[in-house]
């Protein structure tokens, strides 16, 4: 089963621009996210939908104070208690986050 969040951002991004310029940023076939899009997609998208999150998804770090990507939010919010002050200052920064440890992703 497709992520429901993902497929709901693909589809309002291909609605406010076009689906072949998504397709393109997103390294897919215009027909085959055309498929998705239209829920007709006959197996999983989930390798797509995670391409579309990879271009499309940016999260504005609080304590960065810039953008990264899901995966990146991701992968600092689930390290392990660092040992060095600046680390650690982002490890508790994570800890108290809106985004969590889910990459925000809800």
């Amino acid at each position: 089963m497709p992520n429901q969040a993902s497929l709901e951002r693909l589809k309002a991004e291909v609605a406010r621009t076009n689906i072949t310029q998504v397709a393109a940023k997103i390294g897919v076939p215009r027909c085959t996210l055309s498929l998705v899009v239209r829920d007709k997609y006959p197996a999983n998208p989930k390798n797509i939908l995670e391409k579309f999150e990879d271009a499309f998804g940016r999260i504005l770090c609080p304590h960065l104070n810039i953008e990264l990507k899901r995966a990146e939010c991701l992968d600092y919010s689930s390290k392990p208690r660092p040992s060095n002050p600046i680390g650690l200052a982002h490890w508790r920064a994570c800890r108290n986050c809106e985004h969590g440890k889910t990459g925000g992703m809800k």
